[in-house]
């Protein structure tokens, strides 16, 4: 696994922090994780390093779901925008 996934409430909602590189074997478990929040939640990729074609698939997937992506670096932002 190349990421760690953590999860925080604050109380009013879930916040999921992804850290490290998503990459294509990490996406089937970022799934199965993000199924478990109940309530609403936000995804923090703050530290995210990477993604790979399959690991921004799924944040775009996420994103059309109407789940908010918070702490994108720029280049991730071009890619979730392109």
């Amino acid at each position: 696994m190349t990421i760690r996934m953590t999860q925080i409430s604050d109380g009013a909602r879930t916040i999921v922090q992804i850290d490290g590189r998503l990459q294509t074997q990490d996406t089937t478990e970022v799934t199965r994780g993000i199924r478990a929040v109940r309530g609403p939640w936000i995804l923090n990729v703050a530290n995210l390093l990477s993604a790979d074609a399959d690991g921004v698939q799924l944040l775009l997937d996420l994103r059309s779901t109407g789940v908010p992506i918070h702490g994108a670096s720029p280049y991730l932002e071009l890619l979730l925008n392109s």
